[in-house]
């Protein structure tokens, strides 16, 4: 399928290129999809933000143990995704897109306290 553009990409002697031939191979499929996503929703970001009406879900956990791997909406979120064709695009990957926006649901005193143990803290 994608011989031709995957095969010199595995054996380039760059060592800041994934060497697994299925991760090459999805990361080409993704993007390929990614514009058919443009295409039909007009950007990703549309697509992506549909999935939580357009607003930051605000949840609050008290504790990091009380942060689910996936919720319901990435399970959706990472079916649609694989019936575009996309690629290693599971609900827990889908889920982590919270991290880039969609909430608030990482327990404040708990990023300090990790901020705190890698010295990052001031």
């Amino acid at each position: 399928m994608f011989r031709n553009t995957v095969s010199p990409l595995l054996i380039n002697k760059d060592t800041g290129i994934i060497r697994n031939r299925r991760k090459v191979e999805s990361a080409i499929r993704n993007a390929r999809a990614f514009l058919g996503v443009v295409e039909e929703y007009g950007s990703f970001d549309e697509y992506i933000w549909g999935y939580v009406g357009g607003s930051s879900v605000m949840n609050e956990f008290g504790e990091w143990s009380d942060v689910p791997a996936e919720t319901e909406v990435s399970r959706a979120m990472s079916r649609s995704l694989k019936e575009m064709g996309f690629s290693f695009v599971g609900p827990t990957i889908c889920y982590a897109l919270h991290a880039v926006g969609w909430d608030g649901e990482r327990p404040p005193h708990q990023l300090l306290q990790v901020a705190g143990d890698r010295g990052l803290a001031r």
